[in-house]
């Protein structure tokens, strides 16, 4: 989001990035954060668990 916000501003990003982020509004899907794990799994993507770093 910040990111987003600077790009409406014509700010420059001071790094780039490596990941992604994902935004679901769970007021209307209720269980969006569950579909969206769905999808990445069934794409291949693994859940390596937590760290420190997030």
């Amino acid at each position: 989001m910040v990111a987003l916000h600077g790009f409406e501003h014509d700010r420059v990003p001071p790094r780039t990035s490596l990941d992604a982020d994902v935004l679901v509004n769970v007021r209307i899907i209720q269980d969006g954060t569950q579909q969206v794990s769905r999808v990445l799994l069934d794409m291949g993507f693994v859940f390596l668990g937590v760290n420190r770093k997030g």
